[in-house]
């Protein structure tokens, strides 16, 4: 009790830090917790938002309806009951498939995936969706040095920073890296946008200025691309990375204008709860006052942030005022 308290701290001090500290607590409830992060618009116009959807639901279909196809067969991913149940569907499996938990990312046909929604043992398909990254400026009257003079410097704790790889040869962050891994398709596991390393400082850096964990260790997973944009086939494959390799904390300043919460994403992330790992996400930029145009017409909390078990976070202004994000 005393060690998962301490990680609740330490989570705790991370998103004070990072955000300001709005919490979002429950999708259960109707309003929406704005933030202001960094507005960098969807790229890819192949994955439909409709204005007017629910700020959260649960998906009931078999098959996602934003299921599109471009050309002969298109990335999905699905969703199977049991993790044996993969014979069901082992033709059309091939290598160039990932199988991540009870999920299975891969390219089908419309014949393919009308076979398979027909299947008792899949749960639903889902498209392979696009995520991109999330940031507000930091807050810095937030008293950290407090924590730190009771000991709470992340001394012991691991946190897997999810986002677009990270500067580990960067002077605040010099042997901070104890393991790396690259899952979003990139060349290398090194930050080519900045955004990765800008987290990995505010959390661990330790130099001239410090982070505001100090002593936290960090597993690099890198699953979003060098332009920010990442799949969600990544992320969970970043997710189970993180749990596997003993992650005390995940931190996902990453989102999607998606209001589904029994999404692939989400229950990886809940999975990652069961393993006792403290999980921890931005709302998103999806607020109704100045909404970000990468909500393309969505308002309210994004994926994965809208994930009822997970602790997510949005931001006030330096003035400590809801922005209007």
């Amino acid at each position: 009790m005393k060690i998962k308290l301490k990680y609740l701290i330490i989570a705790t001090i991370l998103l004070i830090s990072l955000f300001g500290i709005i919490f979002y607590d429950s999708p259960s409830k109707s309003s929406f917790i704005e933030v202001k992060t960094l507005d960098m618009p969807i790229k890819s116009d192949d994955i439909p938002i409709k204005k007017e959807i629910p700020e959260k639901f649960e998906l009931k279909a078999k098959i996602h309806p934003d299921i599109i196809f471009e050309e002969e067969k298109t990335e999905v991913l699905i969703n199977i009951k049991n993790k044996e149940d993969l014979e069901e569907i082992k033709d059309i499996i091939d290598s160039e498939s990932l199988v991540i938990g009870n999920v299975v990312s891969v390219k089908v046909s419309k014949e393919e995936l009308q076979q398979l929604s027909e299947k008792e043992e899949i749960e639903n398909i889902w498209p392979d969706r696009e995520f991109s990254v999330l940031l507000d400026d930091s807050v810095q009257d937030m008293n950290i040095p407090l924590f730190w003079e009771f000991n709470f410097t992340g001394q012991g704790i691991k946190v897997a920073i999810l986002d677009t790889g990270i500067n580990k040869n960067h002077p605040m962050l010099e042997g901070k890296v104890i393991l790396e891994k690259d899952f979003s398709k990139s060349i290398s596991t090194n930050d080519g946008l900045g955004h990765g390393t800008h987290i990995a400082g505010i959390v661990a850096g330790n130099g001239q200025y410090k982070g505001v964990a100090p002593d936290v260790q960090i597993l690099n997973g890198k699953v979003l691309s060098d332009s920010g944009f990442g799949r969600e086939s990544y992320i969970i494959n970043g997710i189970n990375w993180a749990v596997e390799n003993n992650a005390d904390i995940i931190s996902l300043s990453l989102g999607g204008p998606y209001p589904e919460i029994n999404s692939p994403i989400s229950n990886a992330l809940r999975d990652a709860i069961d393993n006792g790992v403290v999980v921890v996400a931005a709302s998103g930029n999806c607020g109704n006052g100045c909404p970000s145009s990468s909500c393309r017409g969505y308002t309210g909390v994004t994926t994965p942030g809208n994930t009822e078990e997970i602790i997510t976070v949005g931001a006030v202004d330096d003035n400590k005022n809801i922005a209007c994000f």
